[in-house]
């Protein structure tokens, strides 16, 4: 499972950065170089320590003069005082080559300039590295966010407990998956540098370089199994966790009701319980990932001692070339430990994108779904031509929002007239929303058939079915931008005439003079009150032509005073013949507009008709809320 997860991420995400890679291509191959020079560093660092120690060890046991440390060559430094050794490794004659007359100062010092031109060589290649993620992460970014702009509700996966929702879901899996090719970018220079260490090794002693090898790849099997466990480990504790994290927000949120309430007690100890748990649930997992880590390092210690008792055996007679004295075996422990060194970076690495993988599959459900967007050109016309007399139908139609979850729809059957308006009236949670979203096709029936223009929903191109409509949404009424842009979307690409905006702005009475709507248009919508976004809401859809519009709660931010005032333009928008409106509401005044009236109850339609027929209806449904309504406006004009 795990292994189609990865295969289906490359395929999904490697059409995106290939380019960017290509016009990369420069920086990849100065990568390479670099990890091509630095992979001889390793090899020359412990040489170069060997033979210091090696000059060190002989000083001491009086074998050489201590002046020699200063003006003496080094005799330890792969044999350089015989340079005509025809038996010399090609490394040693590289080094005789460039270092004739090496001495323990010189040592020293070339030791110093090979550690700062080290420094400078991976300063530049974790720059370009860095570059080059960074264009990786903003290709899979940007093409995250155009095609969750483009994806249908339905298609979207639930992101439970996730601040931003879909935002911080496609910013956190882009950046996991950003980093994923830069982890690929770090493998392929670590295993370069790993290869030619282990060769230039063998060089001096087979033996040895075949044990670190088989160390190494026992690190490696060892840290991805334990990976892959302790990724089990971490989902089955992930579902506790966001449920605890749900559980604590959920009081944050509501902390007016329990202080109007004095319930602050009371829910101080549920936090402090809740904050119990939650430390429980870390301190198991941070046990798990301490185990995870120890397990690495128990495979270096155990490393260190093999390559001791290796270097004992070499010495004590099956070959004594490889181990003529101490620093040849410091050699041996300190190349061990720079070969070990970075495979344990990459493998906590690995480690790190398998903790993140949840949200990296989130992204990539994402990415997965929906159809295509520009990357930053205008959209293309819409297909075909605005249509006339769409009648819309329903029958027998189930819905729910998952196999888990409780029906919405049963057995629903309805028909919404042709260039009328059409109420729809329920409880809250008898269906009105999930109509209007199946209407738009944002959602499918489980079963039954949607018809709009006696064509099934499901058989209209996307574009060409919306372009039929337009919506307004029962909380989402504005995006965040001008007034302007908000009410410019009906004209499409083209230029708005502020002419007619601020005519729109006029007739919703969000503004008095046409000099108020001229200043407003420039103002961003979010800073207007509910109410008054939800007449910017209205106004475009004064300026709509779309054959098919659908008003789903209506002014629920606006006062009963406010709606009357409003009455003359909500009449000439209702009054409209050459279009379809259906408005989903509770508040029954609005079938004063209607000339056709659908009532939901639990799962399904009760009653349909005009409301003049459904008044006289006895006993019926729309009758009693109707006059329940008119009560209670009687009331209220008396208060």
């Amino acid at each position: 499972m795990a292994g189609e997860k990865k295969k289906n991420a490359i395929k999904l995400t490697l059409p995106i950065v290939k380019h960017t890679l290509y016009d990369n291509r420069g920086s990849l191959l100065v990568l390479l170089l670099i990890s091509a020079v630095l992979s001889f560093v390793p090899t020359i660092k412990s040489d170069l320590e060997s033979s210091l120690i090696s000059e060190i060890d002989a000083v001491l046991h009086g074998r050489t003069q201590a002046s020699s440390l200063h003006d003496v060559a080094i005799t330890h430094l792969h044999g350089l005082s015989t340079p005509d050794d025809k038996n010399a490794d090609w490394p040693e004659k590289l080094a005789r080559l460039l270092f004739p007359k090496l001495t323990v100062a010189s040592a020293f010092f070339i030791y110093l300039l090979i550690a700062f031109a080290t420094f400078i060589l991976e300063v530049g290649a974790s720059s370009f590295k860095t570059g080059i993620s960074k264009q990786v992460f903003s290709a899979i970014r940007g093409a995250g966010l155009r095609k969750g702009l483009v994806t249908d509700p339905d298609q979207l996966p639930d992101v439970p407990n996730v601040p931003g929702q879909y935002a911080m879901a496609i910013q956190q899996g882009a950046a996991n998956v950003g980093d994923t090719y830069g982890y690929f970018l770090d493998a392929g220079q670590e295993l370069f540098a790993l290869g030619t260490t282990l060769l230039l090794v063998a060089t001096r002693s087979l033996a040895f370089a075949g044990c670190c090898l088989l160390l190494v790849m026992g690190q490696v099997a060892t840290s991805i199994v334990q990976a892959h466990r302790l990724q089990r480990q971490r989902q089955s504790l992930d579902s506790k966790h966001n449920d605890l994290l749900g559980r604590t927000d959920d009081i944050l949120r509501k902390r007016e009701i329990i202080l109007a309430y004095e319930q602050q007690h009371r829910y101080s100890n549920k936090l402090d319980l809740i904050t119990r748990d939650f430390a429980k649930i870390e301190r198991t997992l941070e046990v798990k990932e301490q185990v995870f880590r120890g397990c690495s390092a128990l495979i270096s210690e155990y490393g260190k001692m093999i390559i001791l008792v290796l270097a004992l055996i070499i010495t004590l007679g099956l070959s004594k070339s490889a181990v003529n004295n101490i620093g040849d075996a410091y050699f041996l422990i300190s190349i061990y430990v720079r070969i070990f060194v970075p495979s344990s970076n990459l493998l906590n690495r690995y480690d790190s994108l398998r903790r993140s993988e949840s949200t990296s599959n989130t992204f990539l459900g994402i990415l997965s779904q929906g159809g295509e967007a520009s990357e930053g050109k205008p959209h293309s016309a819409p297909v075909g031509p605005k249509m006339k007399n769409l009648m819309i139908d329903f029958r027998d139609v189930d819905f729910r929002y998952s196999p888990a979850r409780p029906w919405v729809l049963r057995n629903c059957s309805l028909t919404i007239p042709a260039n009328s308006t059409t109420l729809v009236v329920g409880k809250s949670g008898s269906g009105k929303t999930t109509i209007a979203r199946l209407i738009l096709g944002f959602w499918t029936p489980s079963t039954g058939h949607i018809t709009v223009g006696g064509k099934d929903v499901l058989s209209y191109p996307k574009e060409e079915l919306r372009l039929q409509m337009s919506y307004l949404s029962q909380n989402d009424h504005i995006v965040e931008d001008t007034v302007r842009e908000n009410l410019s979307w009906v004209f499409g690409n083209g230029p708005a005439p502020d002419s007619q905006l601020v005519e729109a702005l006029l007739r919703v009475e969000i503004v008095e003079t046409v000099e108020e709507g001229t200043r407003l248009l420039n103002v961003q919508a979010k800073d207007l009150s509910i109410g008054q976004q939800q007449r910017l809401s209205i106004a475009r859809l004064l300026l709509d032509d779309s054959p098919i519009q659908i008003l789903d709660e209506p002014l629920t931010g606006v006062d009963v005073f406010t709606i009357r005032d409003l009455h003359p333009t909500l009449s000439s928008l209702f009054a409209k013949r050459d279009r379809t409106i259906v408005m989903f509401s509770h508040r029954i005044p609005f079938a004063a507009y209607a000339d056709h009236v659908i009532v939901l109850g639990s799962e399904a339609v009760v009653e349909q008709g005009s409301p003049s027929d459904l008044l006289k209806k006895q006993g019926g449904t729309f009758a009693e809320l109707y006059h329940a309504a008119l009560a209670e406006l009687k009331r209220t004009d008396a208060a």
